[in-house]
Parts: structure tokens; sequence; C-alpha cells
């Protein structure tokens, strides 16, 4: 599929400021969104990002407002790709009321109405909604019950997604990896670790699939480390 024009979620920073530069660099018309009005208008500046809105994933009001002026756009966007997230540390018993339902609200709440969001923007199609989960989400991986919970319910909404647009002109793909730090770190030289442009270019691949095939989930371990 060939977009003219995409929305990256989370892109002012991280994985999803790769992003943007990847598909900037292919000639797509990138809109970025994120909580921080300063990294969005800093990419817009760098010329990799031709606007951006400021959305809270945590409040639905947001997302499907950006989302309603997006489609109002002279080339609306056929491509969604959402980075953005939280991580809460902690075991369970330690992490406040407060605390859980914010987590919840942001990673399985906001990325259901990401998705409710991104197709009604595609209509009929065609259409493409890229979401970073986590490996945490498959068994074998580590993480906290919180997070963990929150990612399986992210493989759920792929798994979901992805039966109910089988016979549609839209895909849905879901990208999960298991360490994540900045090019060049420590962690990423020793191997325990893969860049955020690495993330960004697993994104790609899959945002570049030939129309004979669907990427439906991809799954990224570290060089250095694994599932089990």
């Amino acid at each position: 599929m060939e977009h003219r024009a995409a929305v990256v979620i989370g892109g002012g920073a991280g994985t999803g400021r790769h992003v943007v530069r990847q598909l900037a660099a292919q000639g797509v018309l990138v809109e970025v969104w994120g909580h921080g009005e300063a990294p969005l208008a800093q990419a817009v500046a760098d010329g990799d990002a031709v606007s951006f809105q400021v959305v809270d994933v945590g409040n639905p009001d947001t997302i499907y407002a950006a989302g309603i002026r997006a489609a109002s756009a002279d080339i609306p966007p056929t491509l969604v790709v959402h980075t953005a997230g939280i991580w809460t540390p902690g075991d369970l018993a330690e992490v406040t009321p407060e605390k859980v339902g914010t987590h919840l609200a942001v990673v399985v709440a906001g990325s259901v109405h990401i998705a409710r969001m991104s197709l009604a923007l595609f209509g009929d199609g065609p259409g493409h909604l890229v979401q970073i989960a986590a490996a945490s989400a498959k068994p074998g991986f580590g993480d906290t019950a919180l997070n963990k919970l929150a990612k399986r319910a992210l493989d759920g909404l792929q798994e979901g997604l992805a039966k109910e647009l089988r016979d549609t002109s839209i895909r849905v793909s879901s990208i999960y990896p298991n360490a994540i730090a900045a090019p060049g770190s420590e962690a990423v030289l020793e191997g325990t670790a893969m860049s955020h442009s690495d993330v960004a270019s697993a994104i790609l691949f899959a945002v570049n699939a030939p129309e004979s095939m669907d990427v439906d989930e991809l799954v990224l371990t570290a060089r250095r480390t694994g599932r089990w």
C-alpha cells in the first residue's frame, strides 16, 4: 500500500520520532500527535512533519477531535502509527489505584479509542493502523502484572481487529519489542536492547509490505536477549 499522508501518535520523541523521519524520507506527508507541543513543533520545524496536533491519549475527546480535523486535510491520512504509551513501575501491591487507572486509561482505553478513530478516518479504506505493544504481551517475556495485563489487552485488540477487518482493505499490525534504548547507548551496543530507529525500521517493514500479504504482528527481541 502506498501512503501519501500519515499520522504518527507519539511522534515527538523516541520511536515515534524515528518513524516520522523514515516516513518523511519516503515522501509521506506526516502529521504528528502528542501531549507536548514543543517536540511536535520541532518535528515540523525540522521538516519531517507538515503539521501537528496536541492530543492526550488518555482523553478520548482529544483523540476523536484530532481525527475529525485530520480527515478534513487536503490529503487525508491512510496510515496511523500509534507509538505513544506509558510504563508503570512497581509490583501490583505497590501501585496506587490512581496510577492503575491512569495506566489502563492510556495504554488500554487509549489504544481502543485510537483504533476507533482510525477506522472512522479510513472509512471504506484503504488504510493501515500500526500499534506498538510490547513483547511482554507474549508468554515467556517478563514484566510486572499491571504492564503485562495492559499489553496483553493490546494483543487481544490486534487479534480481534485482524479478524473483523479481514475482508476489508484496512490492515492492522502490532509490533512487540522487548527492550528499547537510545541509539548508541550502552544497552544497544551490548545487545541487550534495540534502538528506537531499529524499531521504526520494523514498523516501516510492516507499512511497506506487499499488497499480497499482511504483517499481523512482529515480535522483536534484542540480539542478546530472548523469550525464555
